[in-house]
């Protein structure tokens, strides 16, 4: 929804830091999810914003980590999605939630009862990641510091790759 016209106002009116729910840049897992963001859509939403002044260190997105069937490498991509465009992230560890859209895959792809116990719902122990992928968040986690030192004392506008 982030348009050129809607990018310049934005500026104008004063927004200084914006976050973009990005979740994931994996668009054929995302139809699953929800239709928030297409495929482009990202990299043109940051383009009009650049383009209308904000800078890399205004502008951020967040990440979903630990998303039922979700892999790391998915996520690493996302990550480096992000970078390449020149913006922050965050990584927000997914909680499995009763009634949501991806409640039935997550109780399917958790080794925790999610529904019995609800302590097994917390995002802190990755509930839809198996031990491996659970392994490799510190990576993740030390992927995005390292792009955000970059970002923030280099001024990064994107295109460096790990």
């Amino acid at each position: 929804m982030i348009t050129p016209e809607a990018a310049k106002l934005l500026r104008r009116t004063g927004f200084r830091t914006l976050r973009l729910g990005l979740e994931t840049a994996d668009m054929e897992w995302r139809q699953g999810l929800d239709q928030k963001v297409t495929a482009g859509e990202f990299e043109r939403a940051v383009g009009f914003l650049k383009t209308a002044g904000f800078t890399s260190r205004e502008l951020g997105v967040y990440l979903l980590a630990g998303l039922p069937g979700q892999s790391a490498d998915s996520v690493r991509q996302a990550i480096q999605a992000a970078h390449d465009q020149g913006v922050d992230c965050s990584l927000s560890e997914y909680s499995p939630l009763p009634h949501t859209a991806v409640w039935e895959q997550a109780k399917a792809h958790s080794d925790y009862d999610l529904e019995a116990e609800p302590l097994f719902q917390n995002n802190s122990i990755l509930p839809c990641w198996d031990e491996v992928e659970r392994a490799r968040m510190p990576e993740l986690k030390k992927m995005v510091k390292e792009f955000r030192r970059e970002i923030f004392l280099t001024g990064l506008t994107g295109s460096t790759r790990l």
